[in-house]
């Protein structure tokens, strides 16, 4: 889990996973960017010699690409919170059908005053302080891809919420549970929405346990010498077979 803060359970983090042996995923197009503050992050990027492009909704946002190819906009906005994301902008098919499942099965609300949001978009959310979720109707000549690289979103809920969240679904919208995560048994459930994006839901009591601040510092040397291993062996088992 990373983020711009220490403490996720107050601010939004994202999970990275990498599966050893695999050097790339195939990125659909669902995901459109993670929106967040400018601040000084364009400046950074410039200094590492990272690519920015003015963003075609307004010049003064700038997209850039992380190494993996996920895009990322950078909201040029004197709107100041102590939330560094603001938004995760996703392609859908039907935008009206896609609408009222959030509003009306997860119980979100629709913001209009969000910077950085995409002009005909809906942005959906569950506080106007925590970061949204943007949706964007998909060109009606284009297929929705989620390919191989698509993610889950998580939040955080009451307690029971999970459950009650699944008495409002139907079969074919509930992927996982309501089950009893270990070691702390906080309630989950994971939904699929009409594009088959997922989201969890997870009880904030067990939730809260589990966000701790790790070692800053990651130890790439070992986790190459990992992958190194690991790429050897299967370079070994392919000439066996």
């Amino acid at each position: 889990m990373v983020g711009p803060k220490p403490n996720e359970s107050s601010n939004f983090a994202l999970e990275l996973t990498y599966n050893y042996g695999l050097s790339q995923y195939e990125n659909g197009n669902d995901l459109r960017f993670i929106a967040i503050h400018a601040r000084d992050y364009a400046a950074r990027a410039k200094h590492h010699n990272y690519p920015l492009h003015p963003s075609p909704d307004n010049p003064n946002d700038l997209l850039i690409n992380s190494p993996d190819g996920y895009p990322f906009k950078l909201v040029n906005t004197p709107f100041f919170s102590n939330e560094e994301f603001l938004f995760v902008s996703l392609h859908v098919t039907n935008l009206a059908k896609a609408t009222e499942f959030y509003i009306e099965k997860l119980k979100m609300q629709e913001f209009t005053d969000v910077p950085g949001a995409t002009p005909g978009g809906r942005v959906l959310g569950f506080s106007k302080a925590a970061p949204k979720l943007e949706l964007v109707q998909l060109p009606a000549d284009h297929k929705l891809d989620h390919a191989k690289a698509i993610g889950r979103l998580a939040v955080e809920t009451p307690p029971a919420e999970p459950d009650r969240l699944a008495q409002r679904l139907s079969a074919p919208q509930i992927l996982h549970g309501p089950f009893a995560l270990p070691p702390h048994n906080e309630r989950v459930v994971i939904v699929k929405d009409p594009d088959a994006y997922e989201v969890c839901f997870v009880e904030k009591i067990g939730y809260l346990k589990c966000c701790k601040a790790g070692d800053p510092v990651i130890d790439f040397e070992a986790r190459q010498d990992k992958i190194n291993h690991i790429e050897r062996h299967a370079k070994r088992q392919k000439k066996i077979l």
